[in-house]
């Protein structure tokens, strides 16, 4: 079996010489590799997710204080710097 897949490495040029070293070891890498790329695109998705999440509890009001008293208003229209 490692020699069927050293034959079609070397066919396909893949650019991984180190892989092919013995018996059965390339294999065991091969699966490594899948299982970790897999396991990096699980784990950003989930942080595509929490990122989403995080902004879904930006707050969408802001609270005005006046001399009047405290107003609800839309977070769009409170720029820093704005008097009362």
């Amino acid at each position: 079996m490692g020699g069927l897949v050293q034959d079609a490495a070397t066919r396909l040029r893949i650019g991984y010489p180190m892989l092919v070293d013995k018996k059965g070891t390339i294999g065991l890498r091969f699966v490594l590799v899948l299982l970790g790329q897999g396991l990096e695109l699980r784990a950003r998705q989930r942080t595509g997710g929490a990122i989403k999440a995080l902004l879904g509890l930006a707050p969408k009001t802001a609270r005005r204080v006046t001399p009047q008293g405290d107003e609800e208003v839309p977070l769009n229209t409170v720029h820093p710097g704005d008097p009362n």
